[in-house]
Parts: structure tokens; sequence; C-alpha cells
């Protein structure tokens, strides 16, 4: 008889259990989520600065008469098809300073003649992206995730064949 009364006492505990549980489960699996989506536009802004840097690099603006500012934009929109599946491209913000020198590099003066940056042998490359959480999460916030890269601009500074 004891048993019976101890019975009927818990009745309805698991549904509390169950419903505090639940609460956790949904702000950590949410917080997974949001996580892994923010480790996703981090290395997605690296792949694409990567594979449209080195692109950019070495096409031939000179010969082409082309800028390396437009071509930039144009390869990160081509080949962008891949990487704004789960991103909004018009966060996105691409930039490129130039350099005719290592000093110049070092002190960071990039050059500021149009006619002379697309002559430049360094230049850095970087893309930013404007990260909006989808969930509000406490300690996930708007931010910028930016990545720069070095390159040395292969056909720079070579002999340009008059044809």
């Amino acid at each position: 008889m004891a048993f019976k009364g101890l019975k009927r006492r818990q009745r309805g505990a698991f549904s509390v259990e169950f419903a505090i549980g639940a609460i956790v489960m949904f702000f950590v699996t949410f917080g997974i989520v949001e996580v892994s989506r923010l480790i996703y536009v981090i290395n997605l802004a690296e792949s694409s600065l990567r594979e449209s840097s080195r692109d950019t690099r070495v096409w031939e603006a000179q010969r082409n008469g082309d800028l390396y500012d437009q071509r930039f934009t144009q390869v990160f929109d081509k080949k962008g098809e891949i990487w704004h599946l789960l991103v909004d491209p018009k966060r996105y913000q691409l930039s490129i300073s130039y350099f005719e020198n290592l000093p110049n590099l070092i002190g960071n003066k990039p050059s500021l003649s149009l006619a002379i940056q697309q002559r430049c042998p360094l230049a850095i490359y970087e893309i930013s992206y404007r990260y909006t959480p989808m969930f509000f999460l406490a300690g996930v916030f708007e931010k910028k995730i930016s990545r720069r890269i070095l390159v040395t601009m292969e056909h720079e500074g070579w002999p340009i064949d008059e044809e």
C-alpha cells in the first residue's frame, strides 16, 4: 500500500522534468548551431579570400586593360556562387592595398596613384564580412570578420611585350 501512495505523488513528475530538460536542450542545440555557423562563415571568408586573390594575382591586368580591383570583384562574384549559399553577399567588403616596395609595406604606406598601383609587386587583399547571428544568444553579437593576405603580384615588374 505504501507504494501506491508514492506512485500517486510522482504523477506528472516526468512532464516537469522533461519541460526543464527540453528548455536546456533547445538552448544548447541553438548555441551549437550558432557557433557552427560562425565557424563556417570564418572559414568561408578565408577560403574565398584565398581563392579570389589567387585567381586575381595571376591575371595579366596590364595586357588585358583591366584593374586588379575590378578583377578581384569579378572573381569573387563568379566563384561566389559556391560560398554565397548560406551567407548574404551584400555583407562582404573587398579591398586591395598596393605597395611599391618592402619598406613601404613595412611602413604601411600604400600607393595612392592608380597608374602606379597597377604595377606594384606587393599587395594586401582584404575581405570583411558583417556577421549577424541567426538566434539571439548571450555572448553572440554582430561582429566584423576580416581576413587579410599578403601576395606578390605575379605579372608585375615583368617587361611588357609590344606586339
